[in-house]
This record gives C-alpha cells, structure tokens and sequence, in this order.
C-alpha cells in the first residue's frame, strides 16, 4: 500500500485542509486513515469528527474506509477529563473502525502491552479456528501475552472509572502548574488542551540525561503521568530554570533589558 503522510498543524494535529486536498488527488482509491488521540512529540489531539467529515464530504463510505485511532497514552486521559471536546473523545459512537491504547501507560500495567480494540465484523475475517484451543485465534501472530491480558484487566477492574478519573485530574492539575511555572520563568512553553505533554527548549545535556527527557529539533518534552509528584516538578523547575537564566539568549536579552 503507498503510504500518503498529511501535513500538520503548528499544535502537531492532523491539517483538515491537507487531508481534503489529499483525498481528492486519491481518486477515489479505498484509505486507511490513521488519527492520533495524543502525538508523541507534542501531545497534539487529531479532530476525529472533523477527519470522518472529510471523508464523508470526500464521498468515501464505510465500506471504501478504515479508520484507525492510535491512542496509546490519551485515550485513557481525553475520556476521563472534564471539558473534553466531544470531537477528539476516542470512541465507537463515532463511525471509526478500531482504537488502540498502552497497557504500561495511564493503565499502570508492570510491564509493556497494549490493547486493539476493533469492530466485529473487522476481527471475523482475520480470526481462524483452533481446534486444540476450542476458540477462535484473532491475533496477527497466532499467540498473545496471556499475563499481560490479565494484567490489564486486574488493573482496570480494581482501579475502576472513579480511580482513573482521579488519576487525570490530578495529572491534568500538576501539569498546569508547570507550564504556569516555566512560563513564569519566561520558558517558551507548548502545552496542547488536556494534553499532559509540555514542551520546551531543550536544555544541557546534563539535565536531559537525568531526568531522560525525550528531545527532537532542539525541543524538549515532558510527560506528568500519576508517579511525576510535585516533590520532581519543583526538583525539574529548580534546575531547568537555573540552566535557562544561565544561558537561554532570550533570558538573557531579557536580563539586559531590565538593566539598561
């Protein structure tokens, strides 16, 4: 299959306006179309809603469609957090055909896994029959994880919708704090809605090696999952704006400024 890349928008979601031009140049060819609940760089929330519209208006139905959500970390925040547009809420109410999520992420599973979930009629023509196991085998390589299936399911049975709930808002909280906090400090701060990801100018190497924080472009980015306490955000905020005052050419224009 050729892959078509869409281009993006400066907050990392999906360009309607590219999607609909590439739409048209396809001819009418059938798409597999993948949204993202969540980017990895930017935390950027794809317009789901806006993105099935475009096909529709495209003239591309739901048998000439597939539409694919990857929500590995923010499909377990968007659903849990008040004030979520309707729009970029992964869901099946919407016409998409499968939706993905991590184990190891806001679920809390020990170790790394994920869940597919798809239509019916999607997992029937790939599912075969084993005899040995008096089942249906759906999976793309004839064997699955069996402790990671109940891992996943012990933590969501245990922790509950109330617990997750809880878990975002507090992530949410926490993550407003320090982009109010680096924007205080005059720190150019990126920070999507709902999104948990804050991004910033990449500092020493130093600092990046000891908090691991994952870089691209000369950019830096963190991610306030439930273990990230407010003892390490004022720990990280101490020595990322001791490194910003101390050598950021825009922090020190400022400190020019303010003396002159």
């Amino acid at each position: 299959m050729e892959a078509r890349p869409i281009r993006c928008a400066a907050d990392g979601a999906v360009s309607l306006a590219d999607l609909q031009e590439t739409l048209k140049s396809l001819q009418g060819r059938p798409v597999v179309l993948a949204l993202t609940c969540g980017t990895t760089m930017k935390g950027a929330h794809d317009d789901i809603a806006g993105a099935i519209a475009a096909l529709d208006e495209a003239d591309y139905g739901r048998d000439r469609r597939f539409v694919h959500v990857d929500g590995a970390l923010n499909a377990m925040v968007i659903p849990f957090a008040a004030g979520a547009a309707p729009s970029i809420r992964p869901s099946f109410r919407m016409p998409i055909d499968s939706l993905s999520t991590s184990g190891h992420k806001m679920v809390g599973t020990p170790m790394p896994c994920g869940v597919l979930i798809a239509r019916q009629p999607h997992v029937a023509r790939v599912a075969s029959a084993i005899s040995y196991l008096r089942s249906n085998d759906t999976t793309l390589m004839g064997s699955r994880n069996g402790h990671a299936v109940l891992a996943i399911w012990s933590r969501i049975a245990r922790h509950g919708r109330l617990g997750f709930a809880a878990d975002v808002a507090g992530c949410l909280a926490r993550t407003d704090r320090l982009v109010s906090d680096l924007e205080a400090a005059g720190v150019p701060v990126l920070r999507n809605p709902l999104s948990l990801t804050v991004v910033f100018p990449a500092p020493a190497e130093p600092v990046v090696r000891k908090y691991q924080l994952a870089c691209d472009k000369g950019r830096a980015h963190v991610i306030v999952m439930p273990n990230v306490d407010d003892r390490l955000i004022d720990r990280f905020l101490a020595e990322y704006t001791a490194w910003w005052r101390a050598t950021s050419p825009l922090s020190q224009r400022k400190t020019n400024q303010m003396a002159s």
